[in-house]
């Protein structure tokens, strides 16, 4: 794999991580204080309804 590859790679990498840990952290604080109503897919991303 070239290095601009691995470099897109990296950041969509990155991107996800980024969305799973802090989109994963509202969801179990919503959770856990029981204020969870669902989840919405937006343009860009996804948002925790609480």
């Amino acid at each position: 794999m070239n290095k601009r590859a691995r470099q897109y790679v990296g950041l969509l990498s990155a991107i996800i991580a980024y969305y799973l840990i802090h989109e994963g952290a509202h969801l179990i604080y919503a959770l856990s204080i029981g204020a969870f109503k669902q989840i919405n897919f937006m343009g860009l991303g996804m948002q925790i309804d609480k």
